[in-house]
């Protein structure tokens, strides 16, 4: 169970301190063969794993770790690690589908709990594809029921959320405000219930997004901004931001909106993660059509290629 579960800021602010420490010890491991412990304490880092300051060579270690582990519960459990590293993104297909082989290979019966995961980012890829395509999103939509009620049967907390917001993009990207703040809302109380702080905040960025741009009350924009603040250093914090900026832009105010979308930028630009970049353009974007200035938003789309995360696209949508 995920109940038990608990996602500590102030303990991933800690691992990311000792990072040097840390990969120094996982490469001891590896070089003297102790490959069970490399992977027994790569497993114990979990909550690096959606922490942006981490990306680079937590996913790496993993990596390493998941080549060097035979088949088995640590194995399973390093494959889920890789695969929340992909949580709410878009990208990546062939390594994800990577894993689910060596998943599919230790357990063709599908009973490990991180199938939920699986099931979750398939249904939202498929999702986006019918979204673009014209399709029929209502099967999927299923799907992503389905992986709810087993979430919420067996009690893990964290699939739970994961699946609800997923489930709130699809609608989102829809426009169908209504349903998907409620999903959001009901995602945010799920990442609560197990502390997962940066899930929280992309539910609640969410959550603010899926208000009818003529609803956008000060409490509204005071969530999107608790949200940035909850999801400093997360992988998806460009696209809290971007949520952040179309919010503000909505309830008129001009002057933060234009502050959040230079803080955007500058985030994206020092990171230089061209998908964090993707996120920032969208942002001027939706700000610029927000504006009535079709030049400005014009200009912006010519930057613009694949969004990374189903916010971020939303974002897009706006335009």
């Amino acid at each position: 169970s995920s109940a038990g579960l608990v996602f500590d800021p102030q303990r991933t602010r800690a691992l990311n301190d000792q990072s040097a420490n840390l990969r120094e010890a996982l490469h001891t491991a590896g070089r003297i063969g102790r490959h069970d412990d490399r992977a027994a304490i790569v497993s114990g880092l979990w909550p690096l794993v959606v922490d942006a300051r981490a990306r680079r060579w937590f996913d790496a270690e993993v990596t390493a770790a998941l080549a060097e582990t035979p088949a088995g519960p640590l194995r399973q459990i390093l494959v889920r690690l890789a695969l929340q590293g992909q949580i709410g993104e878009f990208v990546d297909t062939a390594r994800r589908q990577e894993l689910v082989d060596l998943l599919a290979a230790d357990d063709p019966e599908r009973r490990a709990p991180v199938w939920g995961v699986v099931d979750t980012m398939d249904a939202a890829a498929e999702i986006y594809l019918a979204r673009l395509a014209g399709g029929d999103r209502e099967p999927t939509r299923k799907k992503l029921a389905e992986v709810i009620d087993v979430a919420d049967r067996t009690n893990h907390v964290l699939d739970l959320a994961v699946a609800e917001l997923f489930l709130s993009f699809s609608h989102l990207l829809d426009a169908d405000l209504p349903t998907a703040r409620d999903l959001a809302s009901r995602a945010a109380a799920s990442a609560r219930a197990c502390n997962f702080v940066p899930l929280a905040a992309l539910a609640d960025a969410a959550t603010a997004f899926a208000t009818a741009p003529a609803d956008t009350t000060d409490e509204v924009v005071a969530l999107a901004r608790h949200a940035v603040e909850l999801g400093e250093n997360a992988r998806w914090e460009t696209s809290i931001r971007a949520a952040h900026v179309v919010v503000l832009g909505r309830a008129g105010r001009r002057k933060e909106a234009g502050g959040a979308l230079a803080s955007l930028v500058s985030l994206a630009r020092d990171d230089g993660n061209p998908f964090m970049v993707f996120d920032a353009v969208a942002a001027a974007a939706a700000l610029a059509s927000i504006d009535g200035d079709p030049t400005g938003t014009a200009a912006a789309l010519e930057h613009v290629s694949i969004t990374r995360t189903p916010l971020a696209t939303a974002v897009l949508l706006e335009v």
